[in-house]
């Protein structure tokens, strides 16, 4: 027994050693780099505002400094490709503090003879960083090794790093990850104009001064000037319904993604001549969605009028759409009636007149019924 206790401690004893030099080599027992940080320089070591664009290759990021003071920008960050759209400030600003203070963790090999071993003799990643003097830092991200950090090297040199799986995870954000395709939304109570193109044609209501001469005053109320050839006093309550739909709809945080290569102008898209559109104004504007051709079964392209941002929103949403129509939002005293005949209260050389509907049963078929429709001067 105690022979074979010796044996077991002088085992110990030398798998502690072989550890421990594997340790201090820098490798592990299957070979790969460990991940003990060493005091590295960040790749780049000038001064951060001198930085004036990152391009991340492998995902098509690519992001560009304005200067706010020479422009009307908020933001100092944009991508040229889509210079209008709007960024995800936090998100931006974190990708860019990341590119910039990329630091390698250890040096893995100062000049290894076979780089396609680190995946970096066709390397899966680029970072370009352009200075303000022209000069170009370019970082080539290689293999994940098994600890899930990335080798990585500079373009130009021979010495392979390691660096932190978390920013290289940072640094493959696809653009759609950074753009806010939160769209602007709208207050119904606030709306004065709103204009719908849908299947059922063009409807346009505003909100606007009138002469009631029921009552012998003037008075401001919504009323639909288009598809009618007068404008047609607006059932309010209705109305708010629908502008509600549409906000929930078709406003703030509805769109699935948007199309990094899309050009409003492609006729493709049907957006230069849009199926459906939503143009509603109140006093902080206007808010004009066009919606053009569908994507896919389940989604249709859609962009802001002025704007080269192309979105993706799903069918059932542009539905809301679709189901409008202008008698809906008609006024109206009665609860059943014939859509087609009857058009509510009519706006006439500037007054109000209002509409009688006189019920007739037909006695050749007494199950059919039709209205007769009067108005009263």
């Amino acid at each position: 027994y105690k022979r074979q206790i010796l044996l077991l401690a002088l085992g110990i004893m030398i798998a502690g050693l072989v550890a421990g030099n594997l340790l201090l080599s820098g490798r592990g027992l299957t070979g790969e780099a460990n991940e003990l940080e060493q005091d590295l320089p960040p790749f780049y070591e000038g001064n951060a505002d001198s930085v004036v664009a990152i391009t991340v290759q492998h995902t098509g990021l690519a992001l560009q400094r304005q200067s706010i003071l020479q422009t009307d920008a908020r933001f100092e960050w944009s991508f040229p490709v889509v210079p209008d759209a709007q960024l995800r400030e936090p998100q931006v600003l974190e990708l860019v503090e990341a590119a910039i203070g990329l630091r390698p963790l250890r040096v893995i090999s100062e000049a290894p003879p076979d780089l396609s071993i680190y995946g970096l003799k066709v390397p899966r990643g680029r970072i370009e960083m352009v200075l303000a003097t022209g000069d170009r830092l370019i970082v080539l991200l290689g293999a994940v090794t098994a600890t899930g950090n990335s080798y990585a090297m500079l373009d130009g040199q021979k010495t392979v790093y390691t660096v932190s799986g978390d920013v290289a995870y940072l640094l493959s954000r696809k653009p759609e990850a950074l753009i806010d395709t939160t769209l602007p939304t709208f207050e119904p109570v606030l709306v004065r104009r709103l204009r719908v193109l849908g299947t059922h044609g063009e409807l346009e209501v505003r909100y606007t001064a009138f002469h009631d001469a029921s009552q012998a005053t003037e008075r401001a109320a919504y009323m639909i000037f288009t598809p009618y050839s007068v404008p047609v006093l607006v059932d309010e309550r209705a109305l708010r319904g629908v502008l509600s739909k549409f906000r929930d709809d078709l406003t703030g945080d509805v769109v699935d993604g948007i199309v990094a290569d899309g050009s409003v102008s492609d006729a493709n898209l049907g957006l230069t001549e849009p199926a459906f559109e939503l143009e509603v104004e109140d006093v902080d504007g206007v808010y004009h969605l066009l919606i053009g051709a569908k994507s896919s079964e389940t989604h249709h392209y859609a962009a802001l009028a002025g704007q080269s941002t192309v979105y993706r929103i799903g069918v059932s949403r542009v539905a809301v759409l679709d189901r409008l129509r202008p008698f809906d939002l008609v006024v109206r005293a009665v609860e059943e009636i014939d859509y087609d005949l009857v058009q509510g209260m009519l706006f006439v050389a500037g007054e109000v007149s209002y509409l009688s509907l006189i019920h007739i049963s037909e006695p050749t078929r007494p199950r059919l019924i039709s209205y007769a429709v009067f108005c009263l001067k």
